[in-house]
């Protein structure tokens, strides 16, 4: 059985980073040479859902968990068409699913979506690296034959490209939607189908939701709570969106550094800013909407990356258990004073969410939907739909 024989069925491979460690492992993928940004997820589970977020675009993922593979994969659980990152690194081999929605094994689904793996890495090592160096580091991973010299690591990491792996420069065009369309599929509808029905609105909510590499957990989640949800592409104009006749605005979570967007996107948000729809941003567009107000975005250490981080609600004082993935975030003390912490990391004191004073938008660093995760969260959702509501009732 494959799984059961990985020497076997296996090729070698070698995990070499910039400060010159390197990790030999096995690969099922043969000639494999692929280059990215270290980070890695401490989630014990949802690992296809972390792997098909477009958030992790030029990026090699780390899992801190071993068991990666024993519940399958499935069609419904995908967060986009198909996934963006560069690679994925395990502690263990790939198990064999073993769960009642699995359609798929988890090595073939790799091989299926072209997702390079290493497996048989010593990740409690490299997470510790990682931590200790306290900023992005590159890696890249390459199949070989034969013995691993010394001579031969050299080999590998003169062909390879530590130089062009960064995050100074935008990325959304390679994961955001290049046309607009509707999405109709809530959570109720997910196990009977996986794609997106196209049934007639419901709602007098319309939400549009600007992809910067959204999740389809999100967009399921706004649709069963009442909404009317149409996605539109990042280089979209205000005017593009105004044509949608929204009732509010979603600026979604995506990839890389918020400093280096497109200007045309910070014109189109500064524009939809001052139409006075209810906004929500999750993520990178929670940071986009503080770089138009003018506050600092700062790189955190090595990010977070999990469904297991607590958040505090700085008015109730309730603690959230939340889904993360980001390696920015906002210096709270460049805030304008009319942006009002609301959230705040119990891991390490940064900024999760903010509400703009006497206006109906509000932003969180986190993931409401918790598509993987606990749904704390969610409820971040629903209360945007009721702002909405509330707004159109008035207007």
């Amino acid at each position: 059985m494959d799984v059961l024989s990985p020497f076997l069925s296996r090729q070698k491979a070698v995990l070499i980073l910039e400060t010159g460690d390197y990790f030999p492992g096995l690969t099922k993928t043969p000639d494999t040479s692929v280059s990215g940004t270290l980070c890695f997820n401490t989630a014990m589970t949802g690992y296809q859902e972390a792997i098909s977020d477009p958030s992790y675009r030029g990026q090699l993922l780390v899992f801190s968990f071993p068991h990666i593979g024993n519940v399958g994969t499935n069609p419904e659980d995908m967060e986009s068409s198909f996934p963006f990152l560069q690679g994925i690194i395990l502690g263990d081999f790939i198990t064999e699913g073993s769960n009642y929605r699995s359609t798929s094994h988890f090595l073939s689904w790799l091989e299926k979506n072209n997702v390079p793996c290493i497996e048989g890495i010593d990740t409690r090592t490299l997470i510790q690296i990682i931590r200790d160096h306290k900023k992005p580091l590159k890696a890249i991973i390459c199949s070989y034959t034969g013995e691993l010299t010394p001579e031969k690591i050299l080999e590998m990491s003169n062909k390879g490209n530590f130089t062009d792996l960064t995050f100074e420069k935008s990325l959304l065009a390679q994961v955001s939607t290049c046309e607009t369309y509707p999405w109709r599929q809530g959570l109720s509808e997910l196990i009977k189908s996986p794609q997106p029905s196209h049934a007639s609105p419901s709602s007098s909510l319309k939400i549009v939701v600007v992809d910067f590499g959204v999740k389809q957990s999100t967009l399921r989640s706004l649709t069963s709570f009442g909404a009317d949800v149409i996605v539109v592409p990042f280089s979209s104009s205000y005017e593009d969106i105004l044509a949608n006749h929204p009732t509010g605005v979603v600026f979604s979570n995506g990839p890389g550094d918020p400093r280096f967007v497109e200007p045309s996107v910070f014109k189109m948000m500064e524009k939809i800013l001052q139409e006075g729809f209810p906004i929500l941003g999750i993520c990178l567009g929670h940071q986009l909407l503080s770089l138009i107000h003018g506050a600092e975005i700062i790189k955190l250490p090595c990010g977070h990356h999990g469904i297991n981080h607590p958040v505090q609600d700085l008015n109730s004082k309730n603690i959230l258990i939340t889904s993360q993935n980001h390696e920015y975030t906002i210096k709270e003390s460049s805030l304008p004073k009319n942006l009002i912490p609301t959230y705040r990391s119990l891991f390490d004191g940064s900024l999760e969410g903010y509400k703009i004073q006497e206006k109906p938008i509000f932003s969180v660093q986190f993931h409401p939907e918790a598509g993987p995760g606990p749904g704390d969260a969610t409820f971040i959702l629903s209360d945007f739909l009721k702002i909405m509501r509330h707004h159109a009732q008035k207007n």
